[in-house]
């Protein structure tokens, strides 16, 4: 089990390296649109954004979020993708 902390509170995603499959919990989430975002109920964004870079390195074929569809294809970019830093 990969630990990622989210703020004042643990967030524990699970990911299963044999499948490639990551379930994220509130760590990550999908859009209604599709897009991947850093978890909108993490109260500590630096934390938040630091364990989705880290759930981002892993070999991930399938996601599954807390909040939105699972992403079934091309899971890895779309991870790496949310990750990269936003220009202000």
């Amino acid at each position: 089990m990969l630990a990622a902390r989210a703020g004042p509170l643990e967030r524990r995603p699970l990911y299963l390296p044999r499948h490639q499959v990551l379930f994220t919990g509130d760590t990550v989430a999908r859009t209604p649109d599709g897009r991947v975002i850093c978890g909108v109920f993490n109260v500590g964004r630096a934390h938040a954004a630091a364990s989705l870079g880290r759930l981002a390195a892993l070999d991930t074929a399938i996601a599954c979020f807390g909040h939105g569809e699972p992403l079934t294809g091309g899971a890895a970019a779309a991870l790496r993708a949310a990750a990269r830093p936003r220009a202000s």
